[in-house]
């Protein structure tokens, strides 16, 4: 028997989970505050927060900025007998703030988990072969996860470690913005790839130190998510960091591909969170602060390489 499920936040991201979730048995009701989307198979559409009341399972996909107003937006119509899953791959606030965190301090709600892993929007959709990876400390969840995702071309893998996938969703984006930052300066593949396995090193400390686990970082949730980003023809984020190694501002980056990176913002936030807890992070801390400070990107990766090696 199939769950009620309502998926908050209905862009092409909430309605490709819904529509997958749907395509298992599952009643899915598709929230957005826009008029006029498209129908999808097996999904009803509300305007209407009242309308998720007393469903069993919360998709959740707000865009990090308004997560948590979101959050106390639809707090009164979740119990805590419900279950949320979140897809959002950043963090909240200035200081930062894991998404599970904002839900779990904004609402009821005790049993979270954070999806994450290498899968891509454009799979989910056609019903390619695709991998999520849920992180929650409750094993119903996880449980609960595979059964409303999972099918013959989805698998979903487990982990105990939330906030684990958490960050390493949130400083993939960031890595990818660094290693495109380091293409556009012009180095070539070798190096690149010698700088993203440092990177994702760095990356692993700083995801132990912020009370998720290295293993997390190092597996599908971080490097296997990194791997995928890369191998996206027009990734948002490698465009960027390649425009700004370029010598190219960050407003003259993202006017290119027309929209906002969510890296741009919350690479500063996490280089000031690893200044605060005293974590030393030496190539992550030069791409940060040269790709936002309109020195020469070769020049700042040289001195990088000059101090490291």
């Amino acid at each position: 028997m199939g769950f009620e499920v309502a998926v908050v936040g209905a862009g092409r991201w909430g309605t490709a989970l819904g529509a997958a979730a749907a395509r298992n048995g599952h009643a899915v009701t598709l929230w957005s505050p826009r008029k006029g989307l498209a129908n999808v198979a097996g999904c009803s559409r509300t305007e209407h927060l009242c309308d998720i009341a007393n469903k069993r399972v919360i998709i959740f996909t707000v865009a990090p900025e308004h997560a948590r107003q979101m959050a106390r937006d639809m707090a009164p119509f979740v119990g805590p007998e419900a279950v949320i899953l979140h897809a959002v791959r950043g963090l909240a606030d200035d200081p930062v703030a894991t998404i599970g965190d904002v839900l779990q301090q904004e609402t009821c709600v005790r049993r979270i988990g954070a999806l994450g892993g290498p899968v891509l929007v454009s799979e989910l959709e056609e019903g390619a072969p695709t991998l999520f990876v849920c992180g929650s400390p409750f094993p119903e969840v996880n449980a609960l996860a595979k059964e409303l995702l999972g099918s013959k071309a989805t698998r979903v893998a487990t982990t105990p470690d939330r906030r684990g996938v958490e960050w390493s969703s949130a400083l993939v984006a960031c890595l990818a913005l660094g290693v495109g930052y380091v293409q556009g300066a012009g180095f070539g593949p070798g190096f690149v790839s010698a700088v993203t396995s440092e990177a994702v090193r760095e990356a692993a400390r700083f995801v132990a130190v912020a009370g998720g686990q290295e293993a997390t970082m190092l597996g599908l949730a971080g490097y296997g998510d990194l791997l995928a980003a890369m191998a996206q023809e027009g990734r948002p984020e490698v465009v960027v960091g390649r425009t700004l190694g370029s010598g190219k501002s960050v407003e003259e980056a993202e006017k290119a591909i027309g929209q906002r990176v969510v890296a741009t913002d919350l690479a500063p936030k996490l280089l000031r969170w690893a200044e605060a807890h005293k974590l030393s992070l030496p190539l992550l801390g030069s791409l940060a602060r040269g790709a936002f400070s309109g020195k020469p990107a070769r020049d700042v990766v040289t001195s990088w390489i000059e101090r490291a090696l």
